[in-house]
């Protein structure tokens, strides 16, 4: 989380996105994806329900001898498991937050690419959250306050080291203003 005037670290963020995204005069603060528990925090909710009807399945067999395709229902929920992770994945792929010295951006996705830019300027608060999920994990989100006139939903979801990124952030937008 340094400067992008450090040379060691500018060959890495400029990999990690399109140059084309920056403005003139535009010099990168911040460029990092979501943590990687990203992937089982979206997953959870599909992952509980899909543990919920297995373990139903094994109990209506085993405990009140309930007649049911058991091997099917736990086939179709392994392949459920299995895509909603697979999706979580190239959602991750495809997610890049990102804070100049003017604006905070966020990149998603892996086809086609969906970027939200906020002027510094039109920030008018960052709030630092976390799910009790997210926060067993050491991960948390920041949601902007932006002022009218820019994006109505502005947010980095699940990031490590929240506290450290919700600094970073905070102390360009003192600067910007």
């Amino acid at each position: 989380m340094s400067p992008s005037s450090d040379p060691a670290n500018a060959a890495t963020e400029e990999a990690m996105f399109p140059v084309s995204l920056l403005e003139d005069g535009e010099v990168v603060v911040l460029a990092i994806k979501p943590s990687g528990w990203f992937i089982l925090v979206v997953s959870f909710p599909v992952l509980a329900a899909v543990g919920l009807v297995a373990g139903g399945l094994y109990l209506g067999q085993e405990v009140f001898h309930v007649i049911a395709p058991q091997r099917a229902m736990l086939l179709l929920c392994a392949v459920a498991a299995s895509l909603r992770v697979i999706i979580a994945c190239f959602q991750w792929l495809g997610r890049l937050y990102i804070l100049t010295n003017k604006r905070a951006i966020s990149v998603r996705g892996v086809v086609r690419a969906e970027v939200l830019g906020c002027p510094l300027r039109q920030i008018a608060d960052v709030l630092l959250e976390g799910s009790a999920f997210e926060r067993l994990w050491h991960v948390g989100s920041l949601y902007f306050e932006v002022s009218e006139g820019g994006p109505a939903e502005f947010r980095w979801t699940c990031i490590a080291n929240p506290g450290e990124v919700h600094q970073t952030v905070l102390q360009a937008i003192r600067r910007a203003k």
